[in-house]
């Protein structure tokens, strides 16, 4: 509940890192991770809105977005899009946004029903997943465009209609 995000190593069982956020959000509980292998690095979106990124050697901050003063919405669940330069999040307030890393700036944002309870990118087919707490799924297609093609859908009911389209194996 410090805020802080410890690296584990499971085969030495001992801890390899940790990633400090700094004494201004010790009060501010870590909601969602998710680890970018493309530029090394972990972001940590907490409590207080705020996603910050740690290089994974050094464990120092390299990127923080947002501002609680102006987004306290926690951040409820995030997935790196890919090699791209894009992160994708959501917060409590049923909002989606993409973030253009190489830019520091918002690429998009989409107001969703209902609260996001995790996402996954698929590389392959620039596919993103995105799982809400009515126990549904959305797909979204394409960063550029942002296109949600399916809302709504049960993993019962996207297995049983066999889009083709999709190459992507659900399985539970």
């Amino acid at each position: 509940m410090d805020g802080t995000a410890r690296l584990w190593s499971l085969s030495k069982q001992t801890q390899s890192q940790i990633y400090v956020p700094g004494k201004a959000t010790q009060l501010s509980p870590i909601k969602t991770l998710a680890y970018d292998d493309t530029r090394r690095v972990i972001s940590v979106g907490h409590r207080d809105g705020i996603i910050r990124q740690y290089d994974r050697k050094t464990g120092k901050k390299v990127l923080e977005l947002g501002n609680p003063k102006e987004a306290p919405h926690a951040v409820q669940a995030m997935s790196v899009m890919g090699r791209t330069d894009f992160l994708a999040f959501a917060t409590d307030n049923n909002i989606m946004r993409i973030w253009d890393l190489s830019e520091d700036t918002q690429h998009s944002q989409h107001a969703l029903l209902s609260g996001v309870t995790s996402m996954l990118y698929h590389q392959s087919n620039d596919l993103l997943f995105v799982g809400n707490q009515a126990g549904e799924v959305s797909i979204w297609k394409g960063i550029e465009k942002g296109d949600e093609i399916m809302t709504g859908r049960t993993v019962m009911e996207i297995r049983k209609m066999k889009v083709s389209i999709f190459l992507v194996k659900i399985t539970y």
